[in-house]
């Protein structure tokens, strides 16, 4: 008679059962720790695959943003150069817009010409170059300012003949200074309209302008020339 447990057995067949068991038990205990030992065998180089395949991965994605950031610094470089290049354009446009533009006089220009009422009666004869469009617009305006002030006008616009001398922009002359300075005072101001006569010819000691218009009746305080648009 064995005991197992504690329990007395006398059983032959039952005793084989147990022994039997026992066997198993054995056998499933090893088998499940030579599983472990295989798996882990099993599962090292798969792990191993799945760090490199993950670290190549994240490299390339390095890789890429790097790309992706060298293309974004590049498309910017090259927006700030056509922004840089467009206000460049921009400026040269208004240059040139303002170079070709027609002179005008301003609000304050003509509103300071009708108020010179402290030259009552004297004479300011204006002239300006024939075939000169926008030079007889500017002479227009200026008479047409002048006209309301107590100033007497001499009109010979179109009467002038380029000789030897060009005038350009608006030149002011005559014997009353305090009048020739006022004109010249509120030309000057805002279009800066004051300009210079320029000797065309070299190594000539004389110029010649023609001027045909209307033969002054008495002493000019003052005579306007608009002379021709100065190129800037």
């Amino acid at each position: 008679m064995l005991a197992y447990g504690g329990v007395s057995v006398d059983d032959p067949t039952l005793l084989s059962w147990i022994d039997t068991g026992r066997l198993i038990a054995a056998f499933m205990v090893a088998l499940g720790v030579a599983g472990e030992f295989a798996g882990e065998y099993v599962a090292r180089p798969i792990n191993r695959r799945i760090e490199a395949v993950r670290t190549e991965g994240t490299a390339r994605l390095n890789k890429q943003a790097s790309e992706a950031q060298r293309q974004a610094a590049e498309v910017s470089e090259r927006a700030g150069k056509l922004e840089k290049d467009a206000a460049d354009l921009t400026a040269q446009n208004l240059a040139l817009e303002a170079a070709i533009a027609p002179r005008r006089l301003s609000k304050k220009q003509t509103t300071e010409l009708a108020a010179l009422s402290s030259f009552s009666g004297r004479a300011i004869e204006l002239k300006s170059y024939s075939n000169d469009t926008e030079s007889l617009v500017l002479a227009t305006e200026i008479i047409d300012a002048l006209s309301k002030s107590p100033i007497r006008i001499q009109d010979n616009r179109l009467t002038m003949q380029g000789g030897r001398s060009v005038t350009f922009g608006v030149t002011v002359e005559g014997p009353d200074k305090p009048l020739v300075d006022a004109l010249k005072r509120i030309l000057s101001s805002g279009g800066n309209l004051i300009g210079t006569t320029v000797n065309t010819a070299a190594n000539v000691g004389f110029s010649v302008q023609i001027s045909t218009g209307v033969v002054s009746s008495g002493p000019m305080a003052a005579t306007v020339t608009v002379g021709v648009k100065p190129i800037k």
